[in-house]
């Protein structure tokens, strides 16, 4: 018998902020549903109500990068910010799956041939998966759309 193939993800920050702050309990959801989500250490610094233990406990593994990722992310130019520069060279060395709601990373993703899920897409892969019915999709679709409406319109 075939096992499930592991996904490896990573969220950029805002994609973090966004799930957190519309409701936290999706994030286990994700990690048990849909894969292992990552986070550069850097990020959590720039989100200061979630710690390391936070996102131990909802089964974030926190990245530390290396001199190397951190110099390549300060000196690429373009659109992108710092740690999503950052997100996007983790993925792509690793082979992660890019969790966005950035519309340059998702480009740069495209650009770069590195897979991403984009936006309410995440919740989608939850019910997918079985993790939860359509009508409590539509209810955590419609959290999102009320915690931040320009990024996730139902």
């Amino acid at each position: 018998m075939e096992g499930k193939e592991e996904t490896y993800l990573i969220l950029d920050v805002n994609m973090l902020y966004d799930l957190y702050k519309s409701d936290k309990a999706l994030i286990p959801l994700i990690s048990s549903s849909v894969g292992q989500i990552h986070l550069a250490s850097s990020g959590l610094e720039q989100i200061k109500f979630i710690n390391k233990s936070d996102c131990y406990s909802l089964g974030i593994h926190i990245i530390e990068p290396n001199v190397k990722h951190l110099f390549d992310a300060m000196t690429r130019r373009g659109t992108l910010s710092f740690q999503d520069h950052l997100c996007l060279i983790l993925a792509k060395e690793n082979g992660w799956t890019c969790v966005t709601n950035c519309n340059p990373l998702r480009r740069e993703c495209e650009i770069e041939n590195i897979p991403f899920i984009w936006r309410n897409d995440i919740i989608r892969k939850i019910a997918l998966s079985g993790a939860i019915t359509a009508v409590t999709e539509k209810k955590l679709l419609n959290q999102l759309a009320r915690f931040n409406p320009i990024m996730y319109r139902t």
